[in-house]
């Protein structure tokens, strides 16, 4: 039932599996006022593993059921359908493919609704980008001085698909938010863990958080971990996300090479990340790409510090307040993540307990749903006139 006088907002994306993206469009669902806005999601693939949490919220999710087995399967009928049914009067697409099918929505929509991108991912050489990638990326180019504006969750991302071709004039920068009172430092995480891995209570967990991907580079992180072992032989290493698990050949493999079987903890993907993260001493991210990590948020809300490579905003997230090297050099890594270890137990909480303040400060999940709000009413407004 569609609340009388609230705007009608669909999001398209291609998926809810619980990555980056998907997990800020589940936050800002949580956090958006119910009695101003009526969200609905569509999902465009099978695999949805947020959506009973999303649906639990009182939302709607509609699936499109498209997978990579049937590539050239486009279900106009379900889509028209669903367009008429919600008759939405905002339409957001999530990442390249959710773009281009809000696009498409539009076009089956009653009503010429608004429609807006999300854009969440950095190009820094697009011939490295996969064929079908490629085009999206170019094609979205052509589309974008069509829409009603393109957000941006990095500003490095902004000026990298501007330069591609991407409507300067439709820009807007809406950062990731964080919820501080989830992601918050806790005592009792770190001694939970400790004790759940058998591990002495001071010992010192540096942590990588992020799927098994190339793009995330954990042979770069494996290869830092083997020479932080050479200035702390006790430390040990957790790593935490999709395919970081004991049944990975490959993750394995990589962890042999250093010698670091019995230094690294294969915990694979976590219900609870909150957690996880205020167990660490150190997170670090060591991507060659990135746009704007949720993780770095997620470990500065939780008073911890992070070593991050110099890629998308992690710079200007950290703010002075964490280490940042260069990309794919593991010697450069590890020298940060010392640095952060040398720190001392008092020094470092300080640090942590910074960069926590300046997750308040400048990235409360309240205030970056309050700018989405922002933009909706504001894109409303214009069209209306």
């Amino acid at each position: 039932m569609r609340r009388e006088g609230a705007i009608r907002v669909l999001h398209v994306i291609s998926g809810l599996k619980a990555h980056g993206a998907e997990m800020m469009l589940y936050k800002l669902l949580c956090s958006m006022d119910r009695t101003r806005f009526d969200p609905v999601v569509m999902s465009l693939g099978v695999a949805d593993t947020l959506r009973d949490r999303i649906e639990s919220l009182g939302i709607p999710v509609r699936r499109l059921g498209m997978s990579s087995r049937r590539p050239y399967h486009l279900p106009l009928l379900t889509m028209r359908r669903i367009a008429r049914d919600i008759a939405p009067d905002v339409i957001q697409g999530w990442m390249y493919h959710g773009n281009v099918f809000a696009n498409l929505m539009r076009r089956l929509s009653p009503g010429n609704p608004a429609v807006l991108w999300n854009v969440r991912h950095s190009v820094y050489d697009i011939g490295q980008e996969k064929p079908l990638m490629r085009q999206l990326i170019r094609f979205g180019a052509r589309l974008s001085s069509g829409v009603d504006a393109v957000i941006y969750n990095s500003k490095l991302s902004a000026k990298q698909h501007e330069a591609m071709g991407y409507c300067a004039a439709k820009t807007r920068h809406l950062p990731n938010g964080f919820d501080t009172s989830v992601f918050m430092p806790s005592d009792t995480a770190r001694s939970h863990l400790r004790a759940k891995l058998k591990l002495a209570e001071n010992t010192m967990l540096v942590g990588v958080v992020g799927r098994f991907h190339p793009m995330k580079d954990h042979a770069n992180f494996f290869k830092a971990a083997g020479l932080v072992k050479a200035r702390y032989q006790d430390a040990q290493f957790i790593c935490i996300g999709q395919g970081l698990s004991v049944d990975n050949p490959n993750v394995h493999q990589l962890v042999a090479e250093e010698g670091l079987e019995a230094d690294v903890h294969l915990l694979g993907e976590q219900d609870d990340i909150a957690t996880a993260m205020a167990a660490l001493d150190v997170l670090c991210s060591s991507s060659w790409s990135e746009s704007f990590p949720n993780v770095l948020g997620e470990a500065m809300a939780c008073g911890v510090p992070c070593v991050a490579t110099d890629v998308g905003d992690c710079s200007s997230m950290l703010g002075g307040l964490g280490e940042i090297v260069p990309a794919r050099d593991a010697s450069a890594l590890a020298k940060g993540i010392v640095r952060l270890l040398d720190l001392g137990d008092e020094a470092r909480k300080a640090l942590g307990m910074q960069a926590r303040q300046r997750v308040i400060d400048h990235f409360s999940l309240a205030a970056i749903a309050g700018q989405h709000e922002s933009l909706y009413l504001e894109i409303c407004a214009k069209r209306s006139t």
